[in-house]
């Protein structure tokens, strides 16, 4: 094995590791804290890393065997287009987790209809680059240059698009959040964020055929994550503790089961029964601001109580109450 195919393996082998670094930093945030954003960031990471894998490594490897088969330079470049596209489906799908995740981040859903717009309008967009795929080959290999540049060009538009869309949620969100420590470490991670992704996309506009542009660029893309997960793993110890550690006494466990009262549904009841609004709940549980309503409508309906009053009292009347320090 010569110099240059242990150089290539050593370059897989350490991207493979930061991906695999990314993923389990992911997944033990996701399982430690159990929050929506946290397990949709997993989600995200690993439909971005299939994407990669597929489309930059799955394509390097591809190459080294055209390489030896082939010498026609136009067939390299030619094969580039196919592994995006069959890759497609994953970066359309992590974009969308993308955009969630800063919703959930501030405790925010995103609405059906989005979901549906969306999908609608990447499928339309795979649609048109599948066709025009088809006539790759009929190109002139200057004129294929050129497509290849435009193609770069779209594809970093639509990587904009959607981190504009993403932050602009974020940040909005933010203004609602009633925690100012809160508030301030969901901005920080934002312009983390901000930065990384920026990186990245200014980088994928100039790496073709340029080294010492590309190295970084795969660099930040299987690796990238890794110090913004340790940014939110610092910031949920730190700025996401529970303000109510809730412990349910025997008395207060019977009523909850008499009204089969669900274990989420039983927080917020604890909550309410100290005179906690629907946002501090939110803020305090990190779910949304809907989320919220839908429990308290639920555990009305279960109860049959009509307000927030007559449920502390029906908790009062069977001398059950959680226990809060």
């Amino acid at each position: 094995m010569g110099a240059e195919n242990l150089i290539y393996f050593f370059i897989i082998a350490t991207l493979v590791a930061l991906a695999a670094a990314e993923l389990g930093l992911a997944r033990n945030i996701s399982r430690r804290f159990q929050l929506p954003f946290a397990r949709t960031y997993l989600l995200y990471l690993i439909c971005m890393l299939a994407f990669g894998l597929f489309a930059y490594i799955g394509q390097n490897m591809v190459w080294r065997v055209i390489a030896g088969l082939e010498d026609d330079p136009g067939r390299f470049k030619r094969v580039a287009l196919y592994f995006p596209f069959l890759s497609f489906p994953f970066l359309v799908i992590a974009g969308f987790f993308f955009v969630r995740l800063f919703a959930e981040l501030v405790n925010r859903q995103l609405p059906s209809l989005f979901a549906r717009v969306y999908f609608g309008v990447q499928t339309v967009g795979l649609v048109v680059f599948g066709g025009i795929l088809i006539r790759v080959d009929q190109l002139e290999l200057g004129r294929f240059d050129e497509y290849t540049r435009w193609a770069q060009i779209v594809f970093g538009i639509i990587q904009v698009a959607i981190l504009v869309l993403a932050v602009a949620i974020a940040l909005k969100g933010a203004l609602r959040i009633n925690l100012e420590a809160r508030r301030r470490s969901i901005r920080r991670f934002v312009c983390l964020y901000i930065l990384l992704e920026g990186s990245r996309i200014a980088l994928s506009l100039f790496m073709e055929d340029r080294l010492v542009i590309a190295i970084p660029y795969v660099i930040l893309f299987f690796g990238g994550d890794l110090l913004p997960l340790l940014y939110m793993r610092h910031m949920l110890q730190r700025y996401w503790q529970r303000r109510h550690d809730i412990e349910f006494n025997e008395a207060w466990i019977s009523t909850l089961a008499r009204f089969d009262i669900t274990p989420r549904q039983a927080e917020i009841a604890a909550l309410i029964c100290q005179g906690m609004s629907n946002n501090d709940i939110a803020d305090d549980l990190c779910i949304s601001l809907q989320t919220v309503k839908t429990h308290v409508h639920n555990i009305f309906a279960k109860t049959g109580v009509r307000n927030r009053v007559q449920l502390t009292n029906l908790f009062r009347e069977t001398r059950s109450g959680p226990l809060l320090p």
